[in-house]
């Protein structure tokens, strides 16, 4: 992104499925500035924001080089310490 800035929604509306692209409303669950950094805050931000929700969210990030990239998930990340102990990763559905 020029500057190094973080993507606005209307540069990534044209990469999200043809149905979502209409949406006009977009909540930010969250973010390492407003949230602080924990892994159990992202799951739980994402929980309660997808909880009523059609849809799913983008996942935005900026390494520490500026580069930026991302993706759609279509429902929310779970937690995999849970099912396989303290391990340091996650995937979409609780497994890997």
């Amino acid at each position: 992104m020029p500057g190094g800035t973080a993507p606005s929604h209307a540069q990534i509306r044209p990469f999200l499925p043809p149905r979502l692209r209409l949406s006009s409303k977009w909540t930010l669950l969250y973010s390492l500035d407003q949230h602080g950094i924990s892994i159990h805050t992202l799951f739980a931000n994402l929980d309660r924001g997808l909880r009523d929700r059609d849809g799913g969210f983008v996942l935005v990030v900026k390494t520490e080089k500026g580069e930026v990239f991302g993706a759609y998930c279509n429902e929310a990340l779970k937690d995999a310490s849970a099912v396989r102990g303290p391990a340091q990763r996650w995937a979409g559905d609780g497994s890997w």
